[in-house]
């Protein structure tokens, strides 16, 4: 999804004070609620790898360590997005 795409969305879906990442738009999954907390906006750790690699041109080591220090660690107060990070599948042969 393009940043307008995501954008439009979330006002339609009546969230549109979600704070998105920056140049993260093809890491981004939808908003995660719990009893309690603000929605926050969720990237998929995988996706936004690939759009450091991608996009920026990093080298996919690169790409991890930027993530790791630069984003997933970021604290932005409560609004601060979600990084979910998913199991490899398993294969059976």
């Amino acid at each position: 999804m393009t940043r307008e795409e995501i954008e439009d969305w979330l006002v339609d879906s009546l969230y549109e004070d979600i704070l998105l990442a920056d140049d993260l738009d093809g890491g981004f999954i939808g908003i995660a609620a719990q009893h309690g907390s603000e929605p926050v906006a969720v990237y998929d750790r995988d996706l936004c790898l690939e759009s450091l690699v991608d996009n920026d041109g990093m080298e996919y080591l690169e790409a991890i360590q930027f993530y790791e220090f630069k984003i997933c660690s970021a604290y932005m107060g409560k609004k601060t997005p979600m990084f979910l990070t998913r199991p490899p599948r398993l294969v059976y042969g």
